[in-house]
């Protein structure tokens, strides 16, 4: 399996779907003639590993869509006009980390957070000349920060369950470790932040923020959808269900704001968003897949939870199987034990002579 992997993706340039595909079907294909699985077992397996990634299946598949309708809308475009106005190269990168990490522990979801903040800032940052990878990093950074100190946070909730550990005692032995760590972090991003300082080009935001002024009606009902989500995430409300509200809001948005048909706004819904704003960088950071986009990863992450469900059930019945080889040593032994009793009650047994 990892030689399908390695030369399918890493030697050929393949994407990692066929070469996830051969690990599934020889994954299978040993379980069942080798290790003697019954199919049944495996397919039964699969279901059940795809039941356990459900949760994250969905959640995919709508931030896709809340991400389309967000840009649609004007609320991605609008944080990145008015953080382009604020933020510098020197903070960029420190300020991002802390704003997720703020808002991750408010909402107590790092999934939301990367998916809303996480796109307006990798768009802020190109503007300001930072690289998308430390972008990406400094929003996890904080996202994953604040979600682990949230008592909000579902995940949070669920380890302290599973152990029978008090929530907040939970929460309190993991704070030291999340601090230094994050501290550290955000120290080190500010240090990136230096080093990236003075690299944009003259009128490079001036021309950003005019392209997203002229593409977008900008005004502070574009906020609706992220105000929506995040208030329905203070208040406990799952963040599926949170996401969902959110795409809904956005599409509302679109039409009531932007002007969009009622149509035209639930197909960039399934389809996403391709703007034409006079700026290369603009349009390039503006395109979304939509729903439909989230085929190409929605696909990998079912053919990675097929190849785990498979493995799995390999291991549950090799452990519930008897070792025949130990079977066979305990008959014999029984049967030298039986024998040898028989012969000692015959010795013993009085002639009748």
């Amino acid at each position: 399996m990892v030689l399908f992997l390695g030369l399918g993706s890493g030697l050929l340039g393949m994407s990692p779907h066929a070469p996830l595909l051969w690990s599934v079907v020889l994954a299978g294909v040993v379980g069942r003639y080798w290790i003697g699985v019954r199919y049944d077992d495996l397919t039964e397996g699969i279901e059940h590993g795809l039941k356990m990634g459900l949760q994250a299946i969905l959640i995919l598949f709508t931030i896709y869509a809340l991400i389309a309708t967000w840009i649609a809308a004007g609320t991605i475009p609008g944080l990145m006009y008015y953080g382009l106005g604020i933020l510098s190269p020197e903070t960029f990168l420190p300020a991002t980390a802390l704003l997720a990490a703020v808002v991750a522990f408010s909402i107590g979801s790092s999934w939301t957070t990367a998916g809303t903040l996480g796109v307006a800032f990798t768009g802020i940052g190109s503007g300001l000349g930072i690289p998308i990878p430390m972008t990406a990093g400094a929003v996890l950074s904080g996202a994953y920060a604040g979600d682990k100190q949230s008592p909000l946070s579902d995940t949070t909730n669920l380890a302290a369950a599973v152990t029978d550990t008090d929530l907040y005692d939970h929460i309190l032995s993991m704070r030291l470790g999340t601090a230094i760590a994050f501290g550290l972090s955000v120290l080190l991003y500010a240090a990136l932040g230096l080093r990236a300082g003075g690299a944009i080009p003259a009128g490079r935001v001036a021309d950003i923020r005019g392209a997203l002024a002229g593409t977008y009606d900008l005004g502070i009902l574009v906020f609706l959808p992220l105000l929506v989500t995040f208030a329905l995430a203070i208040r406990g409300v799952p963040a599926l269900a949170s996401l969902v509200a959110g795409v809904f809001a956005g599409a509302g948005t679109t039409i009531l704001v932007q002007g969009t048909a009622f149509t035209d706004a639930w197909a960039v819904f399934l389809n996403g968003t391709a703007p034409e704003t006079g700026v290369t960088l603009v349009n390039d950071l503006l395109v979304s897949g939509g729903l439909a986009g989230s085929a190409w990863t929605i696909s990998v992450v079912v053919l990675a939870l097929a190849l785990g469900a498979c493995s799995i059930t390999w291991a549950c019945s090799r452990r519930s199987r008897p070792d025949s080889r130990a079977s066979s040593r305990a008959n014999a032994v029984s049967s030298s034990e039986r024998a040898r009793r028989r012969s000692s009650s015959t010795r013993s047994r009085p002639s009748s002579t």
